[in-house]
């Protein structure tokens, strides 16, 4: 099973094997989805949209289940995701560590980088 994320904040939700049939069509983004990652082990998948703004979410059999839903206020390099830690880079060049608790379906902010000892954007 593959995702795969759309210019107005669609989802959708197809088979390697025939990337014709689409399995699930979901919509939870305004605007065009930009990066979708999915947690190790789990089904719980991060995304961000052209507006800033990040989902976390899962799918079920029938439906969707955003967990949570939050604004970033600056643009995202790129998400690096470990076990159950979702690293975020900015192109401001800080970064931010989140650690996702899969039992309690809770974000909690572990660390906060904002260090500005390069002399442009860490890619």
């Amino acid at each position: 099973m593959m995702v795969l994320g759309f210019s107005k904040g669609t989802f959708a939700f197809v088979s390697l094997r025939d990337i014709e049939t689409i399995y699930a069509r979901f919509s939870i983004h305004r605007q065009g989805v930009t990066q979708i990652k999915q947690l190790a082990n789990t089904s719980v998948f991060v995304s961000i949209c052209a507006e800033l703004t990040m989902n976390i979410w899962s799918f079920t059999s029938s439906n969707i289940v955003v967990f949570k839903t939050f604004r970033i206020f600056r643009e995202i390099n790129d998400i690096c995701m470990n076990n159950q830690s979702i690293f975020v880079t900015f192109k401001s060049s800080d970064c931010e560590l989140f650690r996702w608790n899969d039992k309690t379906k809770n974000l909690g902010i572990y660390q906060i980088d904002k260090t500005y000892d390069h002399e442009g954007p860490v890619n």
